[in-house]
C-alpha cells in the first residue's frame, strides 16, 4: 500500500477537511503560498510535517522523474507555444549541477545564492542543522506547486465542462 499523506497541519489526510488544510488543483498561486506559509512549522516533528512530507513524496520524485527521463512537459502541454517555460516539472535551475532535483533561492540578505539539492534528504539535513532557512524553503515549495498546478489552473479556465461538473458536484451555497 502507498502510504498516505498528512494534510498541511500534520493530521490525517480527508476531503472533508477545511480547505486551509490541503492544496487544491485549482488554489490560485496566492492561496497556495499562504496555505504553506500557515502549515510551516521547523519545530515541528518532520515526519508529521505535511508541508515537508509534500515535497519528499511529490515534488522530489515528480522533478527526479523528468529530469531522469529527460520529458520535456512542455510538449505534453496545451499550451505551448506561448513562449512560456513554466510548464517544466522540474524544480531546479537551468544552471543546476547534473543529478539536482531541486534548486532553492537562499536570501543572503537581499543578494539571492542558489543551492541546488539531489536529495530530499540533504534538504531535510539543511533545514535541521540551519543552514536553511524555512522561510527560503517555502518559497521554493510554493512556487513548486505553482509550477506544477499551474496548467490544471489554465485547462480548467477554457474548459466549460470542466467547470459545469465542478459547479454540479460542488454546488455554491
Amino acid at each position: 500500500m502507498n502510504p498516505m499523506l498528512p494534510n498541511l497541519q500534520g493530521g490525517k489526510m480527508s476531503s472533508s477537511h477545511p480547505p486551509h488544510t490541503k492544496i487544491l488543483f485549482l488554489d490560485s498561486a496566492e492561496a497556495i503560498k499562504d496555505k504553506i506559509d500557515m502549515a510551516f512549522d521547523n519545530a515541528e516533528s518532520m515526519e508529521k510535517n505535511g508541508v515537508l512530507l509534500a515535497l519528499k513524496n511529490i515534488l522530489i520524485p515528480a522533478s527526479a522523474i523528468a529530469r531522469n527521463q529527460r520529458i520535456d512537459y512542455k510538449q505534453l502541454d496545451p499550451f505551448q507555444g506561448d513562449g512560456d517555460d513554466l510548464y517544466k516539472f522540474t524544480f531546479y535551475s537551468e544552471d543546476a549541477p547534473g543529478g539536482t532535483v531541486f534548486t532553492i533561492e537562499v536570501d543572503k540578505k537581499h543578494s539571492y545564492e542558489r543551492k541546488h539539492y539531489s536529495s530530499y534528504g540533504d534538504i531535510e539535513a539543511d533545514l535541521t542543522d540551519g543552514r536553511l532557512a524555512s522561510q527560503d524553503l517555502k518559497v521554493a515549495i510554493a512556487r513548486a506547486f505553482n509550477q506544477l498546478l499551474e496548467p490544471i489552473r489554465k485547462s480548467y479556465k477554457l474548459n466549460g465542462a470542466w467547470q459545469t461538473s465542478e459547479h454540479l458536484g460542488y454546488p455554491k451555497e
